[in-house]
C-alpha cells in the first residue's frame, strides 16, 4: 500500500502543498508514495478525522494549529508525533530583519501562528555594548480575549495588546510588522489597515502566500520598506516537513519558486 501524504484545514483549496510535495517527492525519487491530498476538514469532523485516517504523514493548517498543540506535522506511522516546521522557518527569513537598535515588532493576529512568532522573537535576544535588548512585542488582535490570552500567557512585560481599532495609530515605532491573520488571503477579506505611521525603514512580513503579494506588501514595497513574503516561509516549512517526512532535506531554487508563482498566477 502506498503511503498517504497530505494536508488537513478549513478552507484548504488555496495551497501550494500538492505542487511542493509531490515535486519533490517526483525530484528524489521516492517510491511507493500516493499524490499529496488536500483534506478539507469541517471543524466538527476534525477529531474523527484525525483518529480514523491512514495518512503516513499530514501537515496541520488553519484553523487547526491551535488544536495540535505538538506542531504543524504529524507523523502516524512512527507514533502520534508533532514537530513544529512554522517555527524553523520563522526562525530562518523572520527574526532576521529586526532592527536590534529599535527591536519593537508589531503581529497582527492571536492565533497559532503568532504565538509560533513569537516564540522566535523571545529565543532572539540582542546583545549591545555589553547590554542586553529584550524584543518588545506588541499583539494586535481583533478578538480581544484571545489576543490577552496570548499576552498573558508568558507573564513577560515585554509582550502587550492593543485593540485593533487603534492598528492605525501606533506603528511610528515598529522596526518590523508582520500579518499573522488570514486577512488578505485568497477567499479571505482584505486586511484594512494604513501604513502612514509605519517608519520607512521598517520590514514588513506578511505570512499569506496566496496571493504572493498581497494588499499590504504591494503597499508597503511603494512606500519604499523591505518586504518578506510568505512564499519564502512557506517553501522553508515544507522543506523542514519534507524532511522529517523522508529524511531528506530537498533543496529550495529559483526554478521550483518560478513554479510555485506560475502556480499562483494560475
Amino acid at each position: 500500500m502506498k503511503k498517504r501524504i497530505g494536508l488537513v484545514g478549513y478552507p484548504i483549496g488555496h495551497s501550494l502543498s500538492p505542487v511542493i510535495y509531490d515535486y519533490w517527492v517526483k525530484l528524489h525519487g521516492i517510491k511507493n508514495v500516493s499524490p499529496y491530498e488536500l483534506c478539507e476538514v469541517k471543524p466538527d469532523d476534525f477529531d474523527d478525522f484525525m483518529r480514523t485516517n491512514d495518512f503516513y504523514a499530514l501537515n496541520i493548517t488553519m484553523p487547526y494549529k491551535d488544536r495540535v498543540r505538538s506542531g504543524e506535522i504529524i507523523n502516524l506511522e512512527c507514533g502520534y508525533r508533532g514537530h513544529n516546521t512554522d517555527v524553523n522557518a520563522i526562525r530562518q527569513h523572520v527574526v532576521q530583519w529586526i532592527n536590534p537598535l529599535r527591536p519593537y515588532v508589531f503581529i497582527l493576529g492571536c492565533g497559532a501562528m503568532a504565538e509560533n512568532i513569537i516564540h522566535c522573537l523571545l529565543e532572539q535576544q540582542f546583545h549591545i555594548y555589553e547590554s542586553r535588548i529584550d524584543t518588545h512585542i506588541k499583539i494586535i488582535a481583533r478578538d480581544e480575549v484571545k489576543g490577552l490570552a496570548l499576552v498573558n500567557k508568558y507573564h513577560n512585560s515585554s509582550i502587550t495588546y492593543s485593540e485593533w481599532a487603534k492598528r492605525n495609530d501606533i506603528l511610528d515605532d515598529a522596526s518590523m510588522l508582520i500579518n499573522a491573520t488570514p486577512l488578505g488571503m485568497k477567499g479571505f477579506d482584505d486586511l484594512d489597515i494604513s501604513l502612514k505611521q509605519l517608519p520607512k525603514d521598517a520590514t514588513v512580513c506578511d505570512m499569506i502566500y496566496n496571493p504572493l503579494k498581497t494588499t499590504l506588501l504591494k503597499t508597503a514595497k511603494k512606500r519604499g520598506n523591505t518586504i518578506v513574503d510568505g512564499l519564502t516561509i512557506f517553501m522553508s516549512q515544507a522543506q523542514y516537513a519534507f524532511n522529517i517526512m523522508f529524511g531528506i532535506k530537498p533543496e529550495i531554487t529559483p526554478e521550483l519558486r518560478k513554479l510555485l508563482e506560475r502556480e499562483l498566477r494560475c
